[in-house]
């Protein structure tokens, strides 16, 4: 598992540094402001701070895989603190999939008041989609947690325990 996850970490970085190169020679930012205002479409402030920081978002999503594949290379290595940052790392991601479904649903919700304006109803098709969105969604985010949390028990159990070096 740990080979897997430093080949994902370092994979994640690679993409982070092609994106950051892209953010330099281009300016998303403007480009989707332009469009907005020529749709006459006002984004939601989150969405719209996302976008105007996605430097910084990239950085950080590129500490946080070096992070990861520094964790996996410990876990590898078999030292006591990766498999504890690791057991951290699956709790953290497991929550932040269900803070940011949460966060989906709500932007799914501003659109749907905001630009449904003088709509008596929203039409079926529209609305069955956006159900099977939620439904899955929600069983996505369940699946994680229960994933992580198997791989966290597994990480926690005696025999695996007692294969991790307690020195640093």
């Amino acid at each position: 598992m740990a080979w897997i996850c430093i080949g994902l970490g370092a994979m994640n970085i690679a993409s982070g540094l092609l994106q950051a190169l892209l953010l330099l020679i281009s300016s998303p930012a403007v480009t989707v402001q332009r469009l907005s205002e020529s749709a006459g479409l006002n984004l939601p402030p989150l969405l719209t701070w996302a976008i105007n920081h996605l430097g910084l978002l990239n950085f950080l999503s590129i500490l946080l895989s070096a992070l990861f594949t520094w964790i996996s290379y410990g876990l590898l290595k078999r030292f006591e603190w990766a498999r504890l940052s690791f057991i951290a790392l699956l709790i953290l991601s497991a929550i932040g999939f269900f803070i940011g479904a949460d966060l989906f649903l709500r932007a799914l919700a501003w659109v749907n008041v905001s630009y449904t304006a003088g709509v008596v109803e929203m039409d079926d098709p529209m609305n069955q989609m956006q159900q099977v969105m939620r439904y899955t969604l929600y069983t996505s985010a369940v699946m994680i947690a229960a994933l992580h949390g198997w791989i966290a028990y597994l990480l926690c159990r005696p025999t695996i325990r007692a294969e991790f070096k307690r020195h640093y």
